[in-house]
């Protein structure tokens, strides 16, 4: 299965060091305007992307008018090209937010918490 991370999750999954923990179990990926938002000094992205261990997804013109619909005063515009994203390619979106939850249910989106995938690929209960 892939995975797809928020932006407050990659914030807290890398403070925590988390991600690490299942690196190599699992296909994780994080849009590009996401690890911008976490990393707005960083020049090299593709870079951030490799030393975290994610697949980064450059995102596309196309998903703005699409995810803007998800836009209602609830979601930041990065929460709704996930969202949009997400639904495209039929990934679990790994959040904590519940806006961004409520929403992807609406959606027929799955979400998840990062301390389900970290207890579902470490192998033990966190």
């Amino acid at each position: 299965m892939s995975y797809l991370l928020d932006t407050l999750t990659l914030i807290e999954s890398h403070d925590l060091n988390q991600l690490k923990a299942i690196a190599g179990y699992v296909s994780i990926a994080v849009l590009d305007v996401v690890l911008a938002e976490c990393y707005p000094s960083c020049s090299d992205l593709a870079e951030m992307a490799n030393h975290l261990q994610l697949r980064l997804v450059p995102s596309e013109t196309a998903w703005l008018e699409p995810a803007r619909r998800y836009c209602d005063g609830c979601l930041s515009l990065q929460d709704a090209l996930n969202l949009h994203y997400a639904k495209r390619v039929k990934k679990i979106l790994i959040t904590s937010e519940p806006p961004l939850q409520i929403k992807c249910q609406q959606e027929k989106v799955q979400t998840q918490t990062m301390l389900w995938l970290l207890e579902q690929h470490s192998g033990c209960k966190v």
